[in-house]
């Protein structure tokens, strides 16, 4: 599924705000199989929480020294990756996968500067932690506990944001259900 600025509009990101990662959500989205109806809803319903529509591609209030790394591993990207150990993970996968060399160990703000960077470390973060499958299986819940908690088992109220996520999935289903409508 092409995704074009009018969807992200009706979705209610501006037009400034997903430019510069609409060229690589299509790309990776497709070239990595995040192309099912749930996966797009689920992946761009916690994208649509974690970066405010795409406004905040560092993580608000990223200054806890309870990170594995420490402040300088907040959240950054789509997917705001946290820790020293995802950062690694990231890079390794970059290089394996796409070949690109790039150290975000020594410079980790790429990760939130980089469009193409972020978006890529959302795709390995849904990969590397199964999402399609459990999106497949039309489990939100789950998808939102390991994204926000990194533990399958956490109900809702260890979910930070839960109720925003929850809203954004609406919003994005209202968007999906227009754009079926549109193809038929």
């Amino acid at each position: 599924m092409n995704l074009t600025k009018e969807d992200f509009l009706i979705m209610g990101v501006k037009e400034g705000n997903i430019s510069p990662f609409l060229t690589f959500i299509n790309e990776y989205f497709e070239k990595y199989s995040i192309n099912e109806e749930n996966a797009i809803k689920y992946g761009i319903a916690n994208i649509l929480h974690e970066t405010n529509n795409f406004k905040a591609l560092v993580e608000i209030g990223g200054g806890k020294e309870s990170y594995d790394g420490g402040t300088k591993f907040c959240g950054r990207g789509l997917p705001q990756l946290t820790h020293i150990r995802n950062y690694r993970a990231f890079r390794d996968w970059l290089k394996s996968a796409e070949g690109i060399v790039v150290d975000i160990i020594l410079n980790p703000s790429l990760v939130a500067t980089d469009p193409k960077l972020a978006v890529l470390a959302f795709v390995w973060f849904w990969n590397a932690n199964g999402l399609s499958e459990l999106a497949r299986q039309g489990k939100f819940l789950q998808i939102c506990a390991i994204w926000n908690t990194g533990n399958i088992n956490n109900q809702a109220e260890k979910i930070n944001g839960w109720a925003d996520r929850l809203k954004k999935l609406e919003i994005v289903e209202k968007w999906i259900q227009i754009k079926m409508n549109d193809l038929m």
